[in-house]
């Protein structure tokens, strides 16, 4: 446990806030974003959690994104994060707290939705962190974990399977009906597959 003094209140009696953790690095990590948080000006409220933090960010932060997104988000990603870490306040959680969140989704989940997940947690603690009701975006300092399930497999060629197709292809009887045709992007959108198809050549 530790505790800052706030300074006074009218009646000369001193103002104490005091901070607790389950380590002593929690306690630290604590009080010095306490003490930031004097140095600043700011007082963060002791009754704002994840909650308040996903409901503010789903209503205000989301302009220009896609209402599917949108949907992904809010019905989807947010009752996830809820389950973990909706009654923490905000000010008290901690990098451990979104790690053990994190790492609980990961055994239930594929990696991507984990990867969304902690990304949907940073983007609505920053809109936090831009109104001045917490110090530091601790999710912000979270590796996400890999995943137990596998995301939708991709339906994409390599490019090295792209040509040894092609090259299969060459010279074999049918090798005129099908040619392949190149797409922008990948099934996984990272740009690391080819993402070549057949398509059927209409002609004599």
């Amino acid at each position: 446990m530790g505790a800052v003094s706030l300074g006074f209140s009218p009646a000369g009696e001193r103002i104490r806030r005091k901070v607790t953790g389950r380590t002593k690095a929690d306690v630290r990590d604590k009080l010095r974003d306490l003490h930031q948080e004097v140095d600043n000006g700011l007082r963060t409220s002791r009754t704002y959690t994840v909650n308040d933090t996903l409901d503010e960010w789903l209503a205000c932060g989301l302009d220009g994104v896609s209402a599917r997104t949108v949907g992904l988000y809010r019905d989807t990603i947010a009752p996830m994060l809820r389950a973990q870490l909706g009654t923490v306040r905000l000010r008290d959680l901690m990098s451990s707290d979104v790690q053990g969140a994190l790492t609980a989704l990961a055994s239930r989940v594929s990696t991507r939705t984990v990867q969304i997940s902690r990304n949907v947690l940073v983007r609505a603690i920053r809109h936090a962190e831009r109104d001045g009701l917490v110090v530091r975006n601790v999710a912000a300092l979270v590796k996400p974990p890999k995943g137990q399930r596998a995301g939708r497999p991709s339906k994409s060629l390599t490019l090295e399977q792209a040509i040894a197709l092609m090259d299969a292809a060459k010279g074999h009887p049918a090798g005129g009906i099908h040619h392949l045709v190149p797409s922008h992007g990948s099934a996984d959108g990272g740009g690391s597959r080819a993402a070549l198809g057949p398509r059927r050549r209409l002609g004599r």
